[in-house]
Order: C-alpha cells, then sequence, then structure tokens
C-alpha cells in the first residue's frame, strides 16, 4: 500500500507531544510524501517551526462545540474531509504517537482487496512494545463496536465519502469522542476493520487532546 501523504490532527496542548511525532515523521521518510497539521485553535503560530514541512490548516471553532469532546470531533473530521479530497490513500495521525522506522517498507507489504475498509498502525495489544518488529506484518479484523483506536489510521476512499458527517453526527448527539463515534459508524455500516500486528506506533500520549 503506497499514502499519498499524512495529515495530524492536532491542538495546541501541553505536554506538546506534537514536536516529537513531527521530528519523529521527518526522519522515518524515505519518500518526499505531503504532510498536512490540521490545527484545533485560534492561532499556529506554535507551529511556525514547521511551516517549511509542512502545509498548515487552522481549523477555527465551530459555533456548535460547546465541550472539547466536539472541538475533538469537528478537528478530526476535517482531517477525514482533507483526506477524501486529497484522494487514494492517506495516513491520519494523532500528534502523539511515534512511527517505528521501517513502516514506510513495511507498508508496501499490506495489500486490502476490499473497497471498503480501516486500517489501523496500530493494535491494542501492542501498541507501546516494540517487541516482534522483525517478524512478518499480519492484518486482522477486530470487533468494530470497540474499536477506539484512531492514533494512525488509513481510510479507504470509500469509506471516506461520508464517514465526517457520519461519525460528527454519533459525536454530537450521543456525546461520543470521535474515536467511540467512528467506532459505532463502522458497526452500524459493517465497514471491515484491520489492524497491524505488530504495532508501527507507539503511543507517547498521557492526557487526551479531549480533556484538555
Amino acid at each position: 500500500m503506497e499514502i499519498n501523504s499524512i495529515i495530524i490532527c492536532t491542538v495546541d496542548r501541553e505536554p506538546e507531544y506534537i514536536h516529537q511525532t513531527l521530528v519523529r515523521l521527518l526522519f522515518t521518510l524515505k519518500e518526499k510524501k505531503e504532510i498536512y497539521l490540521v490545527v484545533d485553535g485560534s492561532s499556529y503560530k506554535h507551529f511556525a517551526a514547521y511551516k517549511d514541512y509542512c502545509k498548515i490548516y487552522l481549523n477555527k471553532v465551530d459555533g456548535r462545540c460547546d465541550n472539547n469532546v466536539k472541538k475533538a470531533a469537528v478537528n478530526y473530521a476535517r482531517c477525514l474531509t482533507l483526506s477524501k479530497n486529497i484522494g487514494g490513500f492517506n495516513l491520519i495521525l494523532e500528534d502523539d504517537v511515534l512511527l517505528l522506522p521501517d513502516w514506510q517498507d513495511k507498508l508496501k507489504s499490506i495489500d486490502l482487496e476490499e473497497e471498503k475498509w480501516i486500517l489501523s498502525l496500530n493494535n491494542l495489544q501492542n501498541v507501546d512494545s516494540k517487541k516482534d518488529y522483525e517478524e512478518f506484518v499480519i492484518t486482522q479484523e477486530i470487533p468494530q463496536r470497540v474499536w477506539c483506536q484512531t492514533f494512525a489510521t488509513i481510510y479507504s476512499p470509500k469509506v471516506l465519502e461520508d464517514l465526517s458527517e457520519d461519525m460528527l453526527t454519533f459525536s454530537f448527539y450521543k456525546n461520543l469522542p470521535y474515536d467511540l463515534a467512528l467506532g459505532a459508524v463502522f458497526f452500524v455500516k459493517k465497514y471491515p476493520v484491520y489492524e497491524l500486528v505488530p504495532s508501527f506506533v507507539e503511543h507517547l500520549g498521557l492526557k487526551s487532546h479531549m480533556t484538555v
């Protein structure tokens, strides 16, 4: 699987894991890819150092957002819409992950035949571990209703057609964090969801960006 670009969902917060995420990404990219930062907030001055490496989009506060759960959902929805508009396969990252060194080469060995699918580059059993990383990578389908793995995700173009609005509907009316809202959409629409074993990423975050 060849990706076209990397989209990072971020917000100005402490601690600023985004700097570690971006530096690791830039060091591990073996082929030039467009990198997009989708920033939730009123300013992106704290990302000025990366303007030569990334395209920065400022997602101004939506009037419908009366809590951080909804703000985060709107920001992630913009990432989904951006991925749809770019076309092809795009990797969407949260701002507190480290990609492992040869993730790009290993991703090329993955091939999913269905038109509609979601691929998580991490798995819940191995999300913070490099153990057995040199072993052959496999994918396994997981139960959609328990899905909460938006650390590093690729969505097929067919899934992206209506996904941002569907996700916002669940998030806004049920007040669900966007990862759980996405899981609900996948379950209702019976989209196949896969995770990589072992994980391609490590999770840094100790605090959710939805609670800051």
